[in-house]
């Protein structure tokens, strides 16, 4: 009996120096995506008012998104998936047209933390893992919101993510 029970506490110890580490964990969760809608809306003066959010202005014209998610974890990674990001309008509709890559950014306030530009597939499909952000952000996130920004110099958001409640 001494054996068995000396075995058993053999393995279980080995069990526990083999097992994988606790998954880091996550400042702030994202479950649902949206096309960015228009580049435009009405302003309090009742004129056409671009369409920004942080600062950074809307893409020129309107997005749409199927479903997608994102995690930002404790040690300033990212992880995301997006579906069917494409033109919502113009000559491209339906496609992501000549945009083929992109860059998240999480704002905590009005802070705001990027990847490097990521690929945007040609099906609208965006896939990212373990992706740094730059700089890393603090480890509570207030006022946090996410955007996907067309990687150029202008980089204005086509796509949003909502908050996990």
């Amino acid at each position: 009996m001494n054996q068995f029970l000396s075995i058993s506490f053999i393995v279980l110890a080995a069990s526990l120096v083999i097992a994988p580490p606790a998954q880091a964990g996550a400042i702030v969760k994202f479950d649902e995506a949206f096309g960015m809608p228009t580049p435009f809306s009405v302003g309090d003066d009742g004129q056409a008012a671009r369409n920004i959010v942080r600062g950074v202005p809307a893409a020129l014209q309107p997005w749409w998104v199927k479903r997608g998610e994102a995690k930002v974890e404790d040690n300033g990674k990212i992880s995301a998936r997006v579906d069917y990001l494409v033109f919502a309008g113009g000559n491209f509709i339906g496609t992501t047209g000549p945009i083929t890559q992109v860059i998240l950014t999480l704002f905590c306030g009005e802070d705001q933390f990027s990847t490097d530009p990521v690929p945007l597939e040609e099906e609208g499909m965006i896939r990212v893992r373990k992706e740094p952000l730059m700089p890393i952000p603090p480890a509570v996130c207030e006022d946090p919101a996410l955007l996907v920004r067309i990687a150029n110099p202008v980089a204005p958001w086509i796509a949003a993510f909502a908050l996990e409640e």
